[in-house]
């Protein structure tokens, strides 16, 4: 058991390093959030492009124009490409913390109980490892 023990703690702290690593790259990731096109709308053309638009008549006559051409087509399109793929790298991103986080807990209730059968635990006040009796 203590070359198992070993591991186990050679594993621990590993995953305590990876932790780390996963912290720091799940917040680049969030951080990458606000690179990705924002919900982009007709009435937002003007600011986007610097259009000059100051009228509602002017906005609206902008808008029947953009309804036709193709470059509004494609950055819409383009839009909700980058926010799919962003969503689904991030769930993936989320289920592989998780992950790690399972794995890190198994490896600590796995090192626990081999520090219990070894007696090399000190988590127990020492009044606690004395064995119960049972009153008369």
């Amino acid at each position: 058991t203590s070359k198992i023990y070993e591991i186990l703690v050679d594993i621990q702290s590993t995953l305590k390093d990876l932790k780390a690593e996963v912290a720091e790259n799940s917040k680049k990731i969030d951080h990458l959030q606000t690179f990705l096109p924002q919900p982009w709308s007709w009435k937002s053309a003007k600011n986007d492009f610097n259009f000059p638009v100051s009228t509602e008549e002017q906005l609206l006559e902008l808008e029947k124009q953009l309804e036709n051409n193709e470059m509004a087509t494609k950055l819409l399109q383009e839009h909700f490409a980058c926010k799919e793929q962003y969503i689904v790298f991030h769930e993936e991103f989320k289920l592989l913390i998780s992950i790690v986080k399972i794995f890190d807990i198994t490896i600590s209730v796995l090192i626990f109980y081999l520090e219990c059968i070894g007696g090399k635990t000190k988590r127990f006040h020492p009044k606690a490892q004395k064995k119960a009796t049972v009153p008369d």
